[in-house]
């Protein structure tokens, strides 16, 4: 290509494409460890050291797609989130709502991340601006964050209508031959986890729905047991089936 008109050449996007995706895998396990101490140095060292070498993580973090950035942000949203429940102020909230407007507006299903926020801003108390407005704003600030990355979504409003309804038949009309519920959890064990780290996946979910049950830390173990639960489940849903789909769930 003629670089006197701007343009990249394919092979520069490809090797600038990667080194950016390689780095914000590599911030994704910084987050991940921001996240472990809200249970402890130990907790974070451990998660932090599985994200580093987990095979799902580490293969996407070579190509340049948005499942990575995707599951950066998912990471950013949950940590801000338990920030936010520990500071107890709008503008955290709402600052947790716009990474997860980050993530749905890098891919549509990182909208699902925005359940964080809102959980945390229901279950903290005292919150002195009043949840119903704290959730609106942690709301507003999730909408602003999407437009401000996809300001298209509004200025051609009717190409991304007919292209959205596109994709979601295509992700609707697939013929899958075996339970979605069965084939993405053997993704889970062989291409994201491997049996180690599913089997301490698994313990970990079975803590966090007795810590929700009896305490102490209810919050934070909501927010980690929610948001794989409900993703996991609107995957089930689409049937176009890729491995790498199963990465946000990752950090939690």
């Amino acid at each position: 290509m003629n670089p006197c008109c701007g343009q990249a050449s394919a092979a520069s996007f490809y090797l600038w494409g990667r080194i950016v995706i390689a780095l914000i895998g590599a911030a994704t396990v910084l987050v991940v460890y921001q996240i472990g101490m809200r249970w402890g140095a130990r907790h974070a060292l451990l998660g932090a050291g599985l994200m580093a070498v987990l095979p799902l993580h580490v293969r996407y973090s070579h190509f340049v797609l948005t499942d990575t950035p995707l599951t950066f942000f998912v990471a950013l949203t949950f940590l801000l989130s338990l920030i936010a429940h520990e500071r107890g102020t709008l503008g955290t909230f709402a600052v947790a709502g716009a990474a997860s407007g980050l993530a749905a507006a890098t891919k549509y299903n990182g909208g699902i991340a925005l359940l964080m926020p809102v959980i945390a801003c229901w279950m903290t108390y005292p919150l002195a601006p009043g949840r119903l407005k704290t959730v609106l704003a942690t709301i507003a600030a999730s909408a602003g964050a999407f437009l401000l990355l996809a300001p298209y979504t509004i200025l051609d409003l009717p190409a991304f209508l007919d292209s959205f309804a596109r994709l979601a038949h295509q992700y609707r009309s697939a013929a899958i031959g075996e339970s979605l519920w069965t084939l993405y959890f053997k993704y889970l064990v062989r291409h994201a986890f491997g049996w180690p780290a599913m089997l301490l996946a698994f313990g970990g979910m079975g803590l966090g729905f007795v810590r929700l049950i009896r305490g102490p830390g209810r919050v934070r173990w909501m927010l980690a047991v929610v948001f794989p639960v409900v993703y996991y489940m609107m995957l089930t849903t689409q049937k176009i089936v890729f491995a790498r789909y199963l990465l946000p769930l990752t950090p939690s």
